[in-house]
This record gives structure tokens, sequence and C-alpha cells, in this order.
């Protein structure tokens, strides 16, 4: 082996006389006669280093005993704080997933209950049922039970106050006959919604009688 880069794998084990025999020589001899290896000078220095180490003497029975009890005492004030630390994480936690329990809860309770019914209306003899449920600042207005209107013609929605007729929209029913809308709440209890058949582009007053009336209440 003359050769510097396998030299350099073998330079270790010389320097901390593992390697013997005629492998060692020939390193030696490669290491005397070539320049290019200052590590093992470090090597060999660290090596020695090594040789020096104290050997390992065991403490006095006093000094043992000392430091044992004063470890004994700290021990209980040292986990108290983490102890402490996880009942107060364990309590965040089940505060936490309560909380979100009852956001849930409350949540899913909110979109399933509807809101307050405010008239309801049904024709026996055409089968049509008007209702209406409201919110605050909103009316929701369900229709169903309506057959197609004749070609050319669609429903129209009216609020009736009064005397006066307020033209609100055109509609048509979807296949099932059940139309929906939601408008301002923009009337008072005591008011009614109406529906009629008019001209697919609507009118300003009724030309056909009604097919259903439906009070507006509280």
């Amino acid at each position: 082996m003359t050769d510097c880069s396998e030299v350099e794998l073998a330079l270790e084990e010389l320097a901390l006389g593992t390697l013997s025999g005629d492998l060692a020589s020939v390193l030696r001899r490669h290491l005397a006669e070539c320049p290019r290896h200052p590590q093992l000078r470090e090597l060999a220095l660290a090596a020695a280093a090594l040789a020096f180490e104290p050997e390992p003497v065991p403490p006095r029975p006093e000094l043992r005993e000392r430091v044992l009890a004063a470890t004994a005492a700290q021990l209980p004030a040292r986990r108290a704080l983490p102890r402490r630390r996880a009942l107060w994480a364990a309590a965040a936690a089940i505060l936490l997933l309560v909380t979100t329990g009852l956001a849930v809860a409350w949540r899913s309770l909110a979109e399933e209950r509807p809101e307050p019914l405010l008239g309801t209306a049904t024709d026996q003899t055409r089968g049509v049922s008007v209702t209406i449920r409201g919110g605050r600042d909103s009316v929701s207005v369900s229709v169903a039970g309506l057959e197609p209107p004749p070609p050319g013609m669609a429903y129209q929605l009216w609020l009736v106050q009064g005397d006066a007729w307020v033209p609100l929209t055109t509609f048509l029913p979807d296949p099932q006959g059940r139309w929906k809308f939601v408008l301002p709440r923009s009337f008072h209890p005591g008011d009614r919604l109406c529906i009629t058949v008019e001209g697919a582009a609507g009118s300003a007053w009724p030309t056909s009688a009604p097919l259903i009336f439906v009070t507006i209440g509280e």
C-alpha cells in the first residue's frame, strides 16, 4: 500500500496503535518518505493524551449520601410544576372541546330550527298551499301544489295592503309545483299575500281571479 489515499484511511488506526504487522511497517515507511500527511502528528498527540486519562475514583460515602439527600429534597418541588401545567393543559383541552361542542350544537339547532311562522293557507279545491316564515329582516314565501300555467302566462305574487295591490314578482313553479321566494320584511301584520295568473311579463293590476290569499300575522 503506497497510494496516499489508501494511507489516509489507515492513519487513525496507526496513530491509536491498533494496527500492527507488515501493514503497519509499510505505512510507517510511507509516512517517513512522504511529506503529504501532516495530520499524523495531531493524531499521535491525541492518542498519547488518551493514554493519560485518569482512572475513575469512587466518591466518599458521606459525599454520596449528601448528594442523594439533596436530590431527593428537590424532586417534589421540581415535579409539582410540570404536574400543575399538565392539569391546566388538560383543563384547557376539556374546555376547548366543550366550547366547540356547544358551538357546533348551537349552529346545528340554528340551522334546523325553522323561522317563525307568520301565516299559512291552503286551497283544498286546487290543492295549493302557501306558507310564510319570517325573521327580523326578511320573509320567505313557500308555495306548493301549483299546476304549470298556460303557455305565455305566469303566476304573480301580490302584497295586498287594504285596497292597494302591490305587484311583487312573477314566477313559474318547478316540476313538482313548488316555488320559494325571499323578500324584505316591508309589511305589517294584517297585510295579505295573493297569487294570480297573469301574462309572462306581469301586470300592474290583477286581471284574473285570485288563486289563494294568506294573511300575514305577527
